[in-house]
């Protein structure tokens, strides 16, 4: 009879000592899926950091283009406006010396023209 309790006492035991395993496996399993979620969250949010510092690098790279290629703009609009405003003063000396050498070809005939007429 003895024996029979205390094949009992030891069965519940086990039974607890069991219970008990199986609640320490739990709370461990759980805090190692709650560890898992803050790290991936972590590294959720490390990845959406990164996308924005990228994604703000890029729009700074297309507003320097942009800034760039409208100085390059600014600068061609302010060549070919020297460019324009050299030409016609380019074509004013032109003609200027067209009209000196013509002048000084008169002159020349004219000399010419004294010198032959007796």
């Amino acid at each position: 009879m003895r024996q029979k309790e205390i094949g009992q006492e030891n069965q519940q035991k086990a039974k607890f000592l069991v219970n008990a395993l199986k609640d320490r496996i739990a709370a461990a399993s759980q805090q190692q899926q709650q560890q898992e979620q803050q790290q991936q969250q972590q590294l959720q949010q490390e990845q959406q950091q990164l996308q924005q510092e990228q994604h703000e690098k890029r729009l700074q790279q297309h507003a320097d283009t942009q800034q760039e290629t409208q100085q390059q703009q600014q600068q061609q609009q302010r060549h070919s406006q020297q460019q324009q405003q050299q030409e016609p003063q380019q074509q004013q000396e032109e003609k200027e010396q067209q009209q000196q050498q013509q002048q000084q070809q008169q002159g020349d005939d004219e000399d010419e023209e004294m010198a032959c007429s007796p």
